[in-house]
């Protein structure tokens, strides 16, 4: 049923966003419209894009799958064949977009986007969609908490295989981040919504309405090297410092 009315409402509501609604295209972030910025051996891809609604990665969790027209597909690789240390942080951009930018006309964008992402190595091929595996009983190709198989109409096929995530249904968090060693190899990241329950937010009891698209920003840190955390004595000589300067603060 969910399927159903999706399809009716994508279209008949104007939606000036042809990704949310396609078949997997993905944002290539290293090779896509982004900023890189350097940072010692730390290097910083820095981009945005826009997913479905603010349910789909929730959906995508539990026992009857998820859609994956209602999550925003990216890739990026590792080159280095020692592989790398890989930061992602994905956040709700905060912004509201009207009918030609004109407040009185109706909202076709919104920026409250509470975010879930998966990783996964691989990726599927380009134009897949879900009917090319569909199960009975699920509501689509997409696993949030699993591997995903989907193919397109030229044959190709491909399995992606899961590696973690960031996020909880329900969460309310607006940015989430996920740090991994990966090996080096082509990754994909599967970004939604993780209102799943939750009123107010575009649940799923009201998903017509949240087929309203939401914004994003995205970041990916590559790095040879782990983080260096600060040594144990550093912070006991750090707790020391701020012990003596409250201590003689009360003096005075």
């Amino acid at each position: 049923m969910k399927r159903l009315i999706l399809g009716l409402l994508s279209s008949c509501v104007f939606i000036p966003f042809q990704h949310a609604q396609a078949h997997v295209s993905y944002y290539d972030i290293f090779n896509g419209p982004s900023t890189v910025s350097t940072s010692g051996s730390i290097t910083t891809y820095s981009g945005s894009n826009i997913t479905a609604g603010n349910y789909g990665w929730a959906d995508a969790t539990d026992f009857d799958w998820g859609d994956s027209h209602v999550g925003s597909w990216v890739k990026f690789n590792v080159t280095d064949p020692n592989g790398s240390y890989v930061n992602i942080r994905v956040s709700g951009d905060g912004i509201d977009r009207h009918i030609n930018d004109d407040p009185s006309q109706r909202l076709i964008r919104k920026g409250d986007l509470t975010p879930g992402f998966s990783l996964y190595s691989g990726v599927v091929p380009d134009e897949a969609y879900d009917e090319t595996t569909l199960v009975p009983g699920k509501e689509g190709a997409w696993r949030a908490l699993g591997n995903t198989s989907m193919g397109n109409d030229f044959g190709e096929f491909n399995t992606i295989n899961y590696i973690s995530h960031a996020g909880e249904p329900d969460s309310l968090e607006t940015t989430q981040s996920l740090s991994q060693f990966l090996a080096q190899g082509s990754y994909s990241l599967v970004i939604g919504g993780t209102c799943y329950l939750r009123e107010n937010c575009g649940a799923l009891q009201s998903f017509g309405a949240d087929l309203i698209v939401r914004g994003y920003n995205i970041e990916v840190s590559i790095s040879p090297t782990a983080p260096v955390p600060l040594p144990a004595a550093a912070w006991f000589m750090l707790t020391g410092l701020l012990g003596v300067f409250n201590l003689r603060k009360r003096r005075i």
